[in-house]
């Protein structure tokens, strides 16, 4: 960004974006930030705007496992998988580095942000389950049904992020 704060493209455009600041203590929204310009586009890229959020989904996956009877050290699988999908096609996730780690703690797959094991944990305490409990900690966005959106395949908006790790700071 230049010294004005203005942000621009190398096609020389406005980059538009979205912030959100919250008191933890209170959960009150502090400062928002919805776009560049009001007057240009009154679309309000902080709570209107859904995006995939792609791996920050997994601590919603990992909660959602510890609430159902996971533990930090429990051990996952991190090998090739493949999984059937709604319309009965197989799915094969992979993790980002083409690697697989074998038998890990929890802990480990979450640190590391590994995917398969993160698949695994979502197939094992179920869709439903998942999607119940991203709802109870702040998504409101319906996501779909399917072991994808345990990787972030979903979308959801800036606001509904900051309301789950809001929980997760709180």
């Amino acid at each position: 960004c230049k010294r004005e704060g203005i942000c621009r493209r190398k096609d020389g455009n406005r980059v538009d974006g979205g912030m959100l600041a919250v008191d933890l203590t209170t959960g009150q929204d502090k400062a928002m930030v919805g776009g560049y310009d009001f007057n240009r586009s009154e679309y309000n890229r902080a709570t209107q705007s859904k995006r995939q959020p792609g791996s920050v989904f997994k601590p919603i996956v990992y909660a959602a496992a510890l609430d159902h009877g996971y533990t930090p050290a429990s051990i996952v699988k991190d090998t090739p998988a493949s999984f059937r999908d709604g319309r009965g096609k197989r799915w094969t996730p992979a993790n980002a580095d083409h690697k697989y780690r074998g038998a890990i703690r929890l802990r480990e797959a979450l640190t590391f942000s590994r995917n398969v094991p993160t698949v695994r944990i979502a197939d094992n305490i179920g869709l439903a389950y998942l999607l119940s409990y991203a709802s109870q900690v702040g998504i409101s966005t319906p996501l779909a049904p399917n072991l994808s959106v345990a990787l972030g395949a979903g979308e959801v908006s800036l606001l509904e992020l900051i309301r789950v790790y809001g929980v997760f700071a709180t």
